[in-house]
């Protein structure tokens, strides 16, 4: 870990950068607990600035389809005791995934009561003409539906049987992997999609338990995802995207998220906290990325690669001391036994102190 002096530099240096810039980016959140996430919400706001996370691009279609029709979840305990059927979109077979759905000591996805619903290569038309189906109470509505679509390809023998055995179930489980659809299908098409997932398990729970479930692709590392959604909500009203440019939070959907606002060329300088630049960002985004001045603070595993002015190590998220939120909105406290030396919330404690520091110029009010 590095010296109290070392990180105490680095951190005046971070600090005269985006206390310097007219829209600085805070980006990441993902791999800090509660606690720190609330120092980076603050932090965004003292300075004026944007703020964002890895779901700050995916947001407007769970968004909007929250806002109008509201969001079939529950708890990952009633889940695993309750669920009979999965039905897959576009998921890899990852551990995490037998990690959240399965019981321990499971080795393999349970062959009978799992079915994969593969994404068409019509640019993804296909596929939300069978999600919408799994909305259907009956046959008769199904075929109405084909009807209305006119689209015979959902006439196949392994439709068919996802069909009866979705109508079936007792609970069925939706689950898809938003990462994976829009690497698949493009924005649009994704977007869409996603809203057509949630609108359908809605459908289904009217007549009986359904529930969807977005799997995040976090890797190996452990993750606080939903816990900096929960923060941004609770301090600016918004899971993401956030601008803060004009002095107070705003959240437009496909213009204030990180990447467009780089596309842009609107952010001059970037703070990554936890988490470094996306791999899935437009070359123009990038590009102007690589003009600005940029900062990281994160663990040895996530800066392996990166290249920025300034950095820092800090401890990894499961190393650290504080709270985190669950996929499923359970919050969890996080104790280990010996306190980590760079904790990520002490060092972002020491960094708005220093932000806010009057004696200095161009310190933030």
């Amino acid at each position: 870990m590095p010296k109290a002096d070392e990180i105490d530099a680095q951190l005046k240096l971070i600090a005269k950068m985006l206390r310097e810039a007219r829209a600085p980016l805070i980006y990441g959140l993902t791999q800090l607990t509660v606690e720190a996430q609330e120092l980076a919400v603050e932090l965004a706001m003292c300075l004026r600035g944007a703020i964002d996370t890895p779901r700050g691009s995916r947001i407007p279609p769970r968004g909007t389809s929250l806002q109008l029709h509201g969001e079939a979840r529950t708890t990952m305990g009633e889940l695993q005791q309750y669920y009979d059927l999965w039905v897959l979109v576009k998921c890899e077979h990852n551990p995490k995934l037998l990690e959240s759905f399965t019981v321990a000591g499971l080795s393999s996805l349970p062959a009978k009561l799992c079915h994969e619903l593969e994404v068409a290569a019509s640019g993804g038309t296909g596929i939300a003409a069978r999600v919408r189906e799994l909305g259907c109470r009956n046959r008769d509505e199904v075929l109405a539906l084909r009807e209305k679509l006119k689209n015979p390809t959902t006439s196949e023998r392994p439709q068919e049987q996802l069909l009866a055995a979705w109508q079936a179930a007792k609970y069925p489980l939706l689950i898809y992997q938003p990462v994976s659809l829009f690497r698949s299908l493009g924005k649009g098409a994704a977007n869409s999609l996603i809203e057509e997932i949630e609108r359908a398990v809605l459908a289904r729970s009217k007549f009986g338990r359904a529930a969807a479930w977005p799997l995040e692709d976090a890797g190996a590392m452990l993750s606080n995802t939903a816990g900096a959604e929960y923060v941004l909500t609770a301090r600016t009203g918004f899971p993401a995207a956030v601008c803060c440019l004009s002095g107070c939070a705003e959240y437009l959907p496909g213009v204030t998220n990180a990447e467009a606002m780089l596309a842009d060329g609107v952010i001059d300088a970037a703070l990554f906290l936890g988490d470094g630049p996306s791999t899935d960002w437009t070359a123009v985004a990038t590009q102007h990325l690589q003009s600005i001045p940029t900062a990281i603070i994160a663990s040895k595993q996530v800066l392996q690669g990166q290249a920025s002015e300034y950095q820092i190590v800090c401890s990894p998220l499961s190393e650290e001391q504080g709270t985190i939120v669950r996929e499923d909105g359970i919050p969890l406290l996080f104790s280990p036994k010996t306190a980590p030396e760079a904790s990520a919330e002490k060092i972002l404690r020491q960094l708005l102190a220093l932000v806010r520091e009057p004696s200095l110029p161009g310190a933030a009010q």
